[in-house]
């Protein structure tokens, strides 16, 4: 008889799944392991906010696999994670967070914390790529309510491109032709508005 590996008493054992290889195969087997389960995704989502620095980063990876399955799981910890985002420290946090927060309206209550962190983190010379594009990502949606924010995130990705990486330059060159475009808008629908 084979004796199966067992966490200790103490441990979750969404936590101790999580310890092992930071690789693909091991946050898919994560998620099946959370399932259909929202109690088993609230234990995961603790691990992402106060898990220890090398659980955070795979725990939120995890969690974007598992919303990509359950997209409607985000809305309870919405306003929890952009509270966390600016206490943030690992990239890969960050990265996950700021990715699905790309995708989801923000509500208007956090718009203001939001903004600030992804025009932070975007200035930053020392923040990731990927965390880059998803937080213009956000910016370029909140500027569809907030129009005043589009001249400032234009200039940021038109400073950065020369001299940023390809995803970069890519993201940058379609969210500045919306921002282009939305400005457009703006000026006939102002202009319509005064005939």
């Amino acid at each position: 008889m084979k004796h199966q590996k067992t966490c200790p008493v103490h441990e979750d054992p969404i936590a101790h799944m999580l310890k092992g290889a930071p690789s693909r195969r091991n946050i898919d087997n994560t998620a099946d392991r959370i399932g259909d389960s929202a109690e088993k995704f609230d234990r995961l989502m603790q691990l992402v906010f106060h898990g220890n620095p090398d659980i955070a980063p795979r725990a939120a990876w995890a969690m974007d696999a598992c919303l990509s399955r359950h997209p409607e799981w985000i809305q309870p910890y919405l306003c929890g994670m952009i509270d966390r985002l600016p206490h943030i420290t690992t990239d890969g946090t960050k990265r996950q967070i700021v990715k699905n927060l790309s995708t989801t309206a923000i509500p208007e209550s956090h718009e203001g914390k939001i903004v600030d962190c992804c025009f932070r983190w975007l200035q930053s010379p020392k923040t990731p790529v990927a965390v880059k594009v998803h937080c213009m990502q956000i910016l370029a949606n909140i500027t569809a309510r907030h129009p005043e924010l589009a001249g400032e995130l234009r200039h940021l990705i038109e400073e950065q491109m020369p001299h940023s990486s390809a995803a970069f330059r890519s993201r940058g060159r379609k969210l500045l032709a919306v921002l282009s475009q939305q400005k457009t808008s703006r000026s006939k629908n102002i202009s319509n508005s005064s005939e």
